[in-house]
């Protein structure tokens, strides 16, 4: 994963990415426990990185776990990677030298909905775009009937 997260540097970038399922894919295939591990090791990890003076309890890191699958399963484990890389880096805000499950349920938050947005106005794009080819073709058969 963490070779992952230098490659993918933008939510645009995760969105594209094939290359991982969804924590929801992951789970049905692999299982809960392996989901549950691999984001309970990203929040220890993230504890041991921004060296806070009142990092995550045990039990807090076990509960925003199971509320991350729970309210953001859709995610991919790319969106994972980018995310928890953002939070290192400092780009989600300061700590004040503490985590906790609201501070990390709010940045998932955060990023979902950027995510959500970028996927919206996308989608969108590209419904403007075949609108218009379908314009310019119905255009160009009127033109060479008369």
């Amino acid at each position: 994963m963490l070779q992952m997260s230098s490659k993918v540097r933008t939510i645009e970038e995760a969105i594209d990415d094939k290359t991982t399922g969804t924590i929801n894919s992951v789970t049905r295939q692999a299982g809960l426990q392996f989901s549950e591990a691999v984001l309970m090791g990203w929040l220890v990890h993230l504890n041991e990185l921004l060296a806070l003076k009142r990092p995550m309890t045990e039990q807090q890191i076990e509960y925003a776990t199971h509320m991350i699958i729970s309210d953001f399963g859709s995610l991919k484990f790319s969106d994972l990677t980018l995310l928890f890389s953002q939070i290192i880096k400092g780009q989600h805000g300061e700590f004040y030298e503490s985590l906790g499950i609201d501070k990390i349920l709010k940045i998932f938050a955060n990023y979902f909905e950027q995510r959500c947005d970028i996927a919206a106005n996308r989608s969108i794009s590209k419904n403007i775009e075949i609108k218009q080819g379908l314009a310019e073709v119905s255009t160009e058969r009127k033109s060479t009937k008369y």
